[in-house]
C-alpha cells in the first residue's frame, strides 16, 4: 500500500511541476501587448561659444554683489576721451593663421614697411630676399585703425618656415621682434588703452574654460590690469542664453559678460 501511494506521489509531483514550468515558459512570451521601451533622452543642444561679448561687471557669489569696471564706455570728462568697447572678447571660430608660424615686429623705417603693391613684401630688397626664402604669406600692420600712434608702428609676418631661424634674422633688422606661439587659432579682446590677443583651451563636457598665451603691447589705465590679470586665472565657464560667466578664484567669482550682437 505505502508503495502505491509513494509511486502516485511521485510520478504526480513530476507532472505539476513540468506543467508548472511550461506555464511559466509560455507566460514570458512576448504576447505583442506589452507597452514601448521608453524613449531615449535627448541630448541637449550645446552652444558653440562664438561672436563678440561685453562684461558686465564681476559677480560675488558670496557677498551677492556685481562690481563694475572704470571707464565706461563713452565721453570721461576727466580725461577728456572717449571709450569704446572697453572689457570686450572676440571669439571666432575661423583659423585666421592655420598651419602657419607668426611674427610681430615693430616699424620705424618707412623702407621697411610693406609694399603697398604685394602684401608678401616690403619696400626693401634685402628684406625681401629672407622674406621670400622664408615663404612669407603676409606682412601688415597689426592694428590699422588704432588711434594709438604707438600701436600703429606694429606689424604681423605669416610664413611657413623655421620660426626660430627667421626670428634671429630680423633681430638684427627690427627694434622689436616677438613669436606668436598659439597660432592658429588667436582671438582678441579689449582694455581700455590696448587690445590683447589669446588662444583659449575650452571642454563643453566638463565646463572648463582656460585662457592661453595672452599676449598685450603694455600696461593699460583705470581697471585694465587689474581685468587682464584676472583673465589669467579663468578655470571654469558657463554659458547660457546672452550670458557669459567664467569662473576663478574656486567659483568664487566670476566675469560676467552680455553677448553684442
Amino acid at each position: 500500500m505505502i508503495y502505491f501511494i509513494m509511486t502516485y506521489f511521485k510520478r504526480n509531483f513530476l507532472l505539476y511541476t513540468f506543467l508548472l514550468f511550461a506555464f511559466t515558459v509560455s507566460s514570458c512570451k512576448d504576447d505583442g501587448n506589452r507597452p514601448p521601451n521608453p524613449p531615449e533622452p535627448t541630448k541637449p543642444e550645446i552652444r558653440e561659444l562664438t561672436g563678440k561679448w561685453k562684461l558686465r561687471g564681476i559677480f560675488d557669489v558670496e557677498a551677492d554683489t556685481l562690481k563694475k569696471l572704470k571707464p565706461k564706455d563713452g565721453f570721461d570728462p576727466q580725461t577728456g576721451n572717449t571709450f569704446v568697447d572697453c572689457y570686450t572678447l572676440f571669439f571666432d571660430t575661423v583659423e585666421w593663421y592655420p598651419r602657419y608660424n607668426f611674427l610681430y615686429v615693430r616699424v620705424l623705417d618707412e623702407k621697411l614697411k610693406p609694399n603697398p603693391n604685394d602684401s608678401t613684401m616690403s619696400n626693401d630688397e634685402e628684406l625681401n630676399k629672407i622674406f621670400k626664402k622664408f615663404g612669407v604669406i603676409s606682412y601688415k600692420q597689426s592694428y590699422p585703425k588704432s588711434s594709438n600712434e604707438y600701436l600703429l608702428t606694429f606689424y604681423g609676418i605669416r610664413f611657413k618656415g623655421n620660426i626660430d631661424s627667421l626670428e634671429n634674422l630680423l633681430k638684427g633688422i627690427f627694434e622689436y621682434v616677438e613669436r606668436m606661439e598659439c597660432a592658429p587659432r588667436p582671438f582678441m579682446g579689449t582694455l581700455v588703452l590696448w587690445t590683447f590677443d589669446f588662444n583659449y583651451i575650452i571642454d563643453y563636457t566638463l565646463s572648463t574654460f582656460q585662457f592661453k598665451c595672452m599676449k598685450r603691447i603694455d600696461t593699460d589705465i583705470y581697471d585694465g590690469d587689474f581685468y587682464y590679470n584676472i583673465l589669467d586665472d579663468v578655470r571654469e565657464f558657463e554659458l547660457k542664453e546672452n550670458e557669459l560667466k567664467l569662473y576663478y578664484n574656486d567659483r568664487k567669482n566670476y566675469l560676467l559678460y552680455d553677448e553684442v550682437k
